[in-house]
């Protein structure tokens, strides 16, 4: 059944057939109600309801960014409004005439939790609201500080050995224009900005990156960049989770 086509051929058309089937949606996954959670979110955009004769160019618009069809897009879009519906966060309406969809709460109602070799959603809010909720959240919340500290703490040694690097090899190497929003007046070596540089870790997820780059810059050779310590899937997603 579910490789049956779909008879539709105009996207408004298709995202009507596939928001009323019956067919199972696509499987995306264990993360998939925080998924569709965010794509619906994104599909709305600022706005309460949208109508049917919206519905495919702006989910190609918002939530494609990607060389999909239209026919594809409507029904992604299609399956997201049936789950939206089961899920109580949109209802079925009509708009001068027209079949819409108006959102009904725009707040996020599914959290992803767990590192990212063992993902999964749960509901934080509403009816279907996990009743361990409160205590999956708070140790959610450790987990990602513990991991992003790690993270921080691992590219700050980075930071550091790539500056011992420079004062061994490179002692009067200026500060590349990357990083001149962090010098002040009387300041053109980057070595004397060692604990600038080591306090912005934190803050500036490229920094060794733009450290490296500079050091080959400088010289028009080729330098090694010391070996990176071993940083796992975790500990990127929970950078990922910093509000830069």
């Amino acid at each position: 059944m579910r490789n049956t086509p779909w008879t539709a051929e105009i996207p408004t058309e298709l995202v009507i057939e596939v928001e009323a089937s019956t067919r199972p949606i696509f499987d995306l996954g264990p993360r998939a109600d925080f998924i569709r959670n965010e794509q619906l979110l994104a599909l709305f955009g600022k706005g309460k309801t949208i109508r049917l004769s919206n519905v495919p160019d702006r989910m190609h618009a918002r939530c494609g960014r990607s060389p999909w069809t239209l026919e594809f897009e409507a029904i992604r879009a299609g399956e997201l409004l049936r789950w939206a519906c089961t899920a109580g966060l949109v209802k079925r309406c009509v708009v001068q005439g027209e079949k819409s969809w108006r959102l009904l709460d725009r707040r996020m109602h599914f959290m992803c939790i767990g590192a990212a070799a063992h993902p999964r959603a749960i509901c934080i809010l509403g009816p279907n609201r996990d009743p361990d909720a409160d205590r999956l959240i708070k140790r959610e919340l450790r987990r990602r500080e513990r991991a992003r500290a790690k993270l921080i703490a691992d590219n700050r040694i980075s930071i550091e050995r790539m500056l011992n690097g420079i004062g061994r090899d490179d002692p009067s190497m200026e500060v590349p224009d990357e990083l001149a929003h962090l010098a002040v007046p009387g300041i053109a070596r980057i070595l004397e900005l060692r604990q600038v540089l080591l306090d912005e870790v934190e803050a500036h997820r490229e920094l060794t990156g733009i450290v490296w780059r500079a050091r080959v810059l400088a010289h028009d050779r080729e330098v090694s960049r010391p070996e990176p310590l071993p940083i796992s899937a975790e500990d990127l997603e929970a950078f990922d989770l910093i509000d830069f």
